[in-house]
């Protein structure tokens, strides 16, 4: 059973995981800007985002493609709910009794014999048939220690062990049989039995007695003192079965019959003997309602990519390189003789008012940005995005603190391997829920994951597309070294774009905004951590047998498991970490202005001198690529060239 769920789930999740990225990838496309759409949002003083997936845009895009992107993103939300619970197992769960005893039953001592015993357990055996069985098979039982047992019975569905019976230290020869305690899945108020409530450590009952008999009894009571009172009424917090129709009701303090001679008894378990089972039951099940809703809207999915690559006109800027070769064939007129615009200024507005006041562009003292690679994420965004991440692993930390305190006393808290199902780890509360009521709850953290995705994504796509822009900086060289940069044409890097131009120096980028040395382990740590987090919580389907192997009905529930959420709190935190490291330690060149994704900073940088022709198909660096004169003063102008390019200074001016 835990190697089906354990490959079924690793599965559904390799699928799912793809699914999410090139669901990514495909957002990122349809919400990318076209040339048009660039020079229509400038000219209105506003800008956009260029290389990554951005909801931001879709105020500028096309009706169309602003649809395909939200069915994109609400065809999502079903699919991280139910894709996991497509294939699931179901385990089997037994009815059983638990048999309150004396030491004297296991040598066949006598038991009182209900008068009225016409009822049975599960319907086809006498529940004093299986007392009987057990008083004679006694010695073949296993013998469980107490808490060896309690731990192994204080769960909502048992599925390795039958009947037990609860050895008590109390000694009644004549009376063996103290207690029957009933245990049964089929009703959907099953819970954990009550029967363990008082918790291991003091585990027994207290009970009142009549002139030394035991006045809560499980059978007819012929022969007791007749000074004892007897009530029909049932308490619901009983478990007790009885087969008498009543009870033995113990005097209340201050009533009329008071005075009677009573007291109390103190039956503790002292171990258990317990029927283990040969086969556990266990069905592998796929859910074919659940398929078909996933079916549907991964359908959606294959039409609106189908209906993405159909889009006529349709030449997005989908990568930086695709902007910055846009930008190189027609100039943009709103950012003449701005090179050292940062994206901080055009997003925080000071850009727009200063085109809106048409006022010209004035040299510019140059700073150098910092060096580490946080710097490239506004703080609001790194707060928004670092948020919607630590939710989802503080969810995860939580679910670990929880999982700790509920598995205390339960049975291989610790040693539950990967993708094994121990119905011991069943939320007691879930067990007689709806299907979809267990399914949606247990894939909810796989919507929340799939949430922080886009919020991983985004930090790490802008991180890595400003440090891709920086490498195009010219670098600081000896004199003689700087001199031999700009006279050659092969000194520059190449651009990366979506279709390389035939006998160019451009070269294509099937990765989008991530290098391979990226998506891949982010692919990986995606996969791993849907993988974990579906092994951690799931929904059970419980088949409910009786004692003699015939299933009876099917209960639903929700499961868990501790090494499940450690493995995923630990993928989470290696991910996390791993992005705070690369933000910190991460250096980029400090050569050029940050420019983020914003479109304007792009355009603002990618002016080339008149006479480098066709700088787009070649070898390119930024830095100062001519001199200009401002205001009778010679100044540094600052764009792209694919030769004499000469690295900026700090303090100097340039336009």
């Amino acid at each position: 059973m835990g190697t089906v769920h354990f490959v079924t789930h690793g599965v559904i999740n390799i699928f799912g995981a793809l699914l999410l990225m090139t669901c990514n990838a495909c957002m990122q496309c349809l919400s990318a800007p076209t040339r048009i759409d660039v020079d229509k949002v400038h000219a209105r003083h506003d800008w956009l985002d260029i290389g990554i997936s951005s909801a931001r845009n879709l105020r500028h895009v096309s009706l169309w493609r602003g649809v395909l992107w939200s069915c994109l993103l609400l065809s999502s939300f079903p699919i991280a709910l139910l894709y996991n619970s497509v294939v699931f197992t179901s385990p089997g769960a037994i009815d059983y009794m638990a048999v309150l005893v004396t030491p004297e039953f296991l040598a066949g001592g006598p038991y009182r014999q209900s008068p009225n015993d016409d009822s049975t357990l599960d319907g086809s055996t006498s529940m004093m048939d299986d007392i009987k069985t057990l008083q004679n098979d006694a010695q073949s039982l296993v013998r469980l220690e107490k808490d060896d047992c309690y731990k192994k019975y204080n769960v909502p569905v048992q599925t390795n062990l039958s009947h037990v019976l609860l050895v008590s230290d109390y000694s009644a020869p004549n009376d063996t049989v103290i207690y029957v305690f009933e245990q049964s899945t089929s009703s959907e108020e099953s819970k954990l039995p009550g029967w363990t409530s008082s918790g291991p450590d003091n585990w027994g009952f207290t009970e009142p007695t009549c002139n030394g008999a035991i006045r809560y009894g499980w059978t007819d009571y012929q022969g007791l003192p007749e000074t004892c009172t007897i009530s029909t009424t049932v308490t619901s917090d009983t478990t007790l079965v009885s087969r008498a129709g009543g009870f033995w009701q113990p005097p209340d303090d201050g009533d009329s019959d008071a005075t009677q001679p009573g007291g109390q008894v103190r039956i503790n378990v002292d171990y258990c003997l317990a029927k283990p089972l040969t086969e556990p039951a266990c069905e592998v099940n796929v859910s074919v309602t659940l398929l078909a809703v996933v079916i549907v809207f991964n359908i959606v999915k294959l039409l609106c990519l189908i209906a993405t690559l159909m889009l006529p006109r349709f030449e997005p800027l989908i990568t930086i390189g695709d902007a910055m070769a846009s930008f190189f064939v027609v100039a943009d007129s709103h950012t003449e003789r701005q090179g050292l615009l940062f994206a901080t200024e055009v997003t925080s507005g000071s850009w727009r008012l200063r085109s809106m006041d048409r006022q010209p562009p004035r040299p510019r003292t140059w700073t150098r940005p910092p060096l580490g690679l946080y710097s490239t994420v506004q703080p609001l965004k790194w707060a928004i995005n670092v948020m919607v991440i630590l939710f989802v692993f503080v969810g995860g930390a939580v679910m670990l603190y929880v999982g700790s305190h509920w598995g205390k006393w339960t049975p291989g808290f610790w040693s539950q391997g990967l993708g094994v199902i121990n119905l011991a780890f069943i939320i007691p509360e879930t067990v007689g829920w709806d299907v979809l009521s267990t399914v949606v709850l247990a894939n909810t953290p796989q919507l929340f994951i799939s949430g922080a995705y886009f919020s991983f994504n985004y930090l790490l796509t802008t991180m890595l597309l400003c440090k891709a822009f920086s490498e195009y900086a010219a670098s600081g060289k000896s004199n003689a070294a700087a001199e031999a940069a700009r006279t050659s044409t092969n000194d520059g890097l190449p651009l990366r774009v979506s279709e390389p131009v035939k006998q160019s120096e451009q070269i294509g980028n099937w990765q989008m905004s991530l290098p391979w040395a990226y998506s891949i382990p982010l692919f990986i740590s995606m996969f791993l951590l849907h993988l974990f987090t579906s092994l951690a919580l799931f929904a059970v389907r419980i088949g409910s047998y009786a004692s003699t192997g015939e299933r009876r009905s099917y209960l639903s529930g929700v499961g868990w498991s501790m090494r499940g959420i450690i493995a995923a709190v630990a993928v989470g935190a290696v991910m996390i970490l791993g992005l705070a490291g690369h933000a910190v330690f991460g250096k980029m060149n400090r050569g050029a202005p940050v420019v983020g994704s914003c479109s304007v900073a792009i355009a603002a940088a990618c002016h080339a001198r008149a006479d480098d022709r066709n700088v787009g198909l070649k070898r390119v660096r930024f830095g100062v690529v001519q001199e200009v004169n401002v205001d009778g003063k010679a100044v540094g102008r600052v764009g792209f060239g694919s030769s004499g390019v000469r690295p900026l200074k700090e303090g100097e001016e340039y336009v």
